[in-house]
């Protein structure tokens, strides 16, 4: 074989993610598709667990592999608030239209009412097992997803998490716990509750504290058993410093009239003072659907860039 084949068989092969990252122009005026009528049949939890999913424009008329970003609801909402309620699809569709922003899959799980995705303290629920041990390898082996195709593509790289108020805590705890699972984490309005926490006049304490209580514990001297120790704050003020370095990028986003504001923010302090790589986004806007609208378009841009590695 010539010298002259070898060089253009190897820059084809330097090419491959981004001839894989490629959006045709053609595809520009598609649009992606949301199913909403799925499920996944959970060993751990016993039960069918259901989810959405967003298809993106060029899904169905290629054959390459996508990167995928897991979305996550608030309390007391379900898989299918980000469809509903969210607009998932529109802004996606047209988040997509940037050559910047590499088409991705969107997966958005059932969280369930108040799981705070981990495992409960009273073993009714491990959210934290399925979502780790069942639903992503399930998720990226049902469709054609980079993960299928490791080491070409390694573990993590392209797999990305967000979400709003509870869901944001979730994005954030997972980032956390299992920092090379992902290449960026964009927490919305975070539920960042922490013993400090000032809820509003309208919260019911005797409802947080029972709803509280199969998470984390019974209360002992004040607070839920393992309450604090899962906190974000706790998690950040004790992450591994020597593993500092194997976080996804991290962005928190929240309102300037939301009232988990001041919670937010001492996450952010926290982390920055420990050297993670986090960014603080405060907009106009409180803990509404509306400001989670806004949010989502830079959570994707996010995503596709960590999925660039830029």
């Amino acid at each position: 074989m010539s010298s002259r084949h070898v060089n253009i068989i190897g820059c084809i092969a330097l090419m491959m993610p981004i001839l894989l990252f490629a959006q045709p122009q053609q595809t520009l005026a598609q649009h992606g598709t949301t199913h909403t009528n799925l499920s996944i049949s959970s060993e751990i939890l016993d039960q069918e667990v259901p989810y959405s999913v967003y298809l993106p424009p060029s899904y169905h008329t290629s054959e390459r592999p996508y990167p995928v970003l897991y979305l996550l609801h608030g309390a007391w909402g379900n898989y299918l608030d980000w469809v509903y309620f969210g607009d998932v699809q529109q802004i996606a569709d047209e988040a997509f239209k940037d050559p910047s922003i590499p088409e991705m899959i969107i997966v958005m799980p059932d969280g369930f009412v108040d799981s705070f995705y981990q495992n409960q303290y009273d073993g009714s629920l491990d959210y934290e097992d399925f979502f780790v041990e069942e639903f992503i390898p399930e998720i990226e082996q049902t469709y054609r997803t980079m993960a299928q195709q490791e080491p070409l593509y390694p573990d993590g790289q392209y797999r990305s998490i967000s979400g709003l108020s509870r869901g944001g805590y979730g994005a954030m705890y997972y980032a956390l716990k299992y920092p090379q699972m992902f290449s960026s984490a964009y927490s919305m309005s975070g539920g960042f509750v922490s013993p400090n926490t000032e809820y509003p006049s309208w919260y019911n304490e005797d409802d947080v504290n029972e709803r509280f209580e199969s998470i984390w514990g019974p209360m002992e001297n004040g607070i839920h058993q393992n309450f604090d120790q899962n906190t974000i704050q706790t998690l950040s003020e004790t992450f591994p410093e020597d593993q500092i370095p194997l976080l996804p990028v991290l962005y928190i986003d929240c309102g300037d009239d939301d009232w988990l504001l001041p919670d937010n923010l001492e996450v952010f302090d926290i982390m920055k003072n420990r050297g993670f790589n986090v960014e603080l986004r405060i907009n106009d806007g409180a803990h509404t659907h509306e400001y989670w609208r806004a949010a989502l378009p830079k959570a994707i841009r996010v995503a596709g860039h960590s999925f660039r590695g830029w």
